[in-house]
């Protein structure tokens, strides 16, 4: 349960405002701080379990030794490079600042283990509880503290002199310091578990895309009992064609490409879909650019409307998106594609699951240049060759596909929502604005 407030008693520190029970250390006072082990690059490859840089970025504990590289170390140097429990290994050197000084904790001995020179060690003093130290290292105001004593040069870099003077802020009572640590693992344990779920619901429609979209497995009120044949790209259902793309695109709506030159971003202007506002299926309205209604005008032959599918033509090729209503009268460039498929006897969605799928991102790449860009001609663009169920088939399928979409992306926005209340619940919990009893 969560203690009253108004019955806590705060104190100023230098760090800002924390329970008065609580203490504020040095790193340098509350443990000791090791380098690494450098070794040339014959020694690597054989020898002992050694944790290197990767083996801490985006994790919080180390807990095994058995999948870790190995390196060539003798007796003395796993002594003095050793991994006990409660070990905390702090990256020193990162391209990027936000890397730099990231945490993992040594869940148990690590026999025969040592660790590399671009990480030191920290070993506390008994002050810090092992399970809390997975969380308090990565406490939003503490990881600003350790940015902003690196220094920069090549790479952000952060040594032991300055870790040293890092204070920490935390419970003086052990037991404080593991109930913070339980109700933060309870939450991590939930995203575990979404993020497993979400993984498995999205292998579940990477299997069904395989099975529906070649015809391999019918829905219900399609094909029963129908015969197989062999085409050009693989065996289909009989009473299934395979055409090329540019017999599905309405006739006046041709496949093109949008503006070369747009000129000037006009904020009041015409939104301009550009290559990078687009991915996994939809269009993001973040920094869209705006062309001026004479640029939009001008290149009136490349305009969307809703259910449009777009195609990156340059560059990354083969990314997808439909236009939903809100880019309705909206322009591309350059890089973008646009196939109108004909309303009359296509289903869009099952178009772009077509072109998404492995079978279509293979027909792409066939017909896609190297060069400084890879790229695709929009005479290729017409040649793809694609199955073409009938409509009312076209349709049952894309709804299959569209329902798991929503099953998947609702996974997606608890398990978004989840990690935001985990991180609302360690600004509380570590420094104590809330307090657990």
């Amino acid at each position: 349960m969560t203690e009253d407030r108004s019955s806590v008693r705060y104190k100023q520190t230098e760090i800002g405002i924390i329970p008065e029970d609580w203490e504020v250390n040095e790193l340098g006072n509350i443990g000791n701080f090791k380098n690494g082990i450098n070794k040339d690059g014959q020694d690597f490859g054989h020898g002992s379990p050694f944790v290197n840089l990767m083996d801490v970025f985006g994790i919080n504990s180390i807990s095994k030794n058995q999948h870790l590289g190995l390196v060539n170390s003798n007796d003395l140097e796993k002594k003095v490079y050793n991994l006990k429990e409660g070990d905390v290994i702090f990256i020193r050197s990162s391209v990027k600042p936000t890397g730099v000084g990231l945490t993992a904790v040594i869940n148990r001995d690590l026999t025969d283990t040592v660790y590399s020179g671009f990480l030191i060690r920290f070993r506390d003093e008994g002050k810090l509880n092992t399970d809390f130290k997975k969380y308090c290292f990565s406490e939003s105001k503490f990881r600003q503290r350790i940015i902003t004593c690196s220094t920069v040069s090549a790479n952000t870099n952060i040594n032991q002199d300055n870790l040293k003077k890092v204070c920490l802020a935390h419970p003086k009572s052990l037991e404080e310091q593991r109930s913070i640590a339980e109700a933060l693992s309870d939450v991590d344990t939930l995203i575990a578990a979404l993020d497993k779920l979400v993984a498995k619901k999205r292998n579940l429609k990477t299997a069904t895309i395989q099975q529906l979209l070649t015809g391999k497995k019918r829905l219900p009120g399609f094909g029963e009992g129908k015969c197989y044949k062999q085409t050009s790209i693989g065996v289909i259902p009989e009473d299934w064609e395979i055409v090329e793309l540019k017999y599905l695109v309405d006739p006046d709506r041709k496949i093109t490409y949008g503006i070369v030159v747009p000129g000037a971003n006009t904020p009041n202007g015409v939104p301009m879909i550009r290559a990078q506002d687009y991915s996994r299926g939809w269009v993001d309205l973040e920094d869209l650019y705006r062309v001026s209604s004479e640029m939009d005008k001008a290149y009136k032959r490349s305009r969307v409307v809703t259910d449009d599918i777009l195609l990156t033509i340059v560059g990354s090729v083969g990314n997808l998106a439909k236009v939903t209503s809100i880019f309705n009268g909206s322009n591309l460039t350059q890089q973008t594609a646009r196939l109108a498929f004909h309303k009359k006897f296509t289903d869009a969605n099952f178009y772009l699951n077509i072109l998404s799928s492995e079978f279509g991102q293979k027909e792409i790449l066939n017909y896609t240049k190297s060069g400084v860009q890879p790229s695709l001609n929009l005479s290729d663009v017409e040649k793809f060759r694609v199955p073409y169920p009938s409509l009312s088939e076209q349709t049952a399928i894309a709804n299959v596909l569209s329902d798991m979409d929503t099953d998947i992306t609702a996974l997606e926005t608890r398990l978004a929502k989840t990690q935001a209340i985990k991180q609302g619940m360690m600004q509380e919990l570590l420094t104590g604005r809330t307090r657990l009893i």
